[in-house]
């Protein structure tokens, strides 16, 4: 007695139902190709169309001091004298209440 799921498939056969469309397809990996592509994980060349060349007048120039350094001396020259004379009346009434 054979068994007709024992036998192996023959892609020879017609294939029944929706079956027969999808017996070429990939079978492996997450849109795989049966092509072998040359250009594997390689980033394309972008070719623009129009002239991107800037402005005849445009300057452009970099800060060489670090971002970190210049929110730090911006947050100082605003908020420093500020926040000192806010440090200053909080303690103030402390240390004049303890004087007394």
């Amino acid at each position: 007695m054979e068994d007709s799921s024992s036998q192996p498939f023959d892609h020879d056969q017609t294939a029944p139902g929706a079956s027969k469309f999808l017996s070429d397809l990939p079978s492996r990996g997450h849109l795989s190709s049966t092509i072998i592509s040359s250009n594997l994980g390689g980033m394309r060349v972008y070719i623009c169309e129009h002239n991107t060349s800037p402005p005849e007048m445009q300057h452009i120039k970099t800060d060489q001091q670090n971002i970190l350094i210049r929110s730090l001396m911006l947050n100082n020259n605003k908020g420093g004298s500020s926040s000192k004379d806010v440090k200053a009346a909080a303690e103030g009434p402390r240390k004049s209440g303890i004087k007394q």
